[in-house]
């Protein structure tokens, strides 16, 4: 079975498949932290469950 990355490889030539040997001591990643909150008041909650 081949790989989607090494299968990507060979049906576009310009992108290359590199094999890093201990990346997380080689690479530097930034952290990247994204978070989706809502704040609903109680009584917002409340009107929309009585009605």
């Amino acid at each position: 079975m081949v790989s989607p990355e090494l299968r990507n490889s060979m049906v576009s030539p310009e992108l290359e498949l590199h094999m890093i040997q201990d990346p997380a001591s080689k690479l530097h990643p930034k952290e990247e932290v994204s978070v989706v909150r809502y704040m609903v008041g109680q009584t917002d909650w409340k009107s929309a469950a009585s009605e």
